[in-house]
């Protein structure tokens, strides 16, 4: 699967079920991370890496940019949906 579409699908999934900090999921939602992970793990042989690499030349650790205490849900969909359009020059 292209990295664009896993980054449109991990940005879906959290618009649809909700974004959380300080865990990977949970009954409130997913954070950055966590609907990446199911994302990967619904859709054998994409690359988690790559992904995260596009994330990281946004943001400088991920993991910890998504849980900073004044963080929002639309900066997380704003970040996935920009990474998603940077992505898409290097879908092939």
């Amino acid at each position: 699967m292209k990295t664009s579409t896993i980054l449109l699908k991990t940005r879906n999934l959290i618009e649809k079920r909700g974004w959380i900090q300080y865990a990977y999921y949970n009954s409130g939602g997913y954070c950055i991370l966590g609907a990446l992970d199911k994302i990967i793990i619904d859709h054998p042989g994409s690359s988690y890496s790559e992904v995260t690499d596009i994330l990281n030349a946004f943001v400088f650790s991920v993991q910890n940019w998504n849980d900073v205490a004044a963080r929002n849900k639309q900066e997380v969909l704003d970040l996935l949906d920009c990474a998603a359009s940077a992505a898409l020059s290097d879908d092939k």
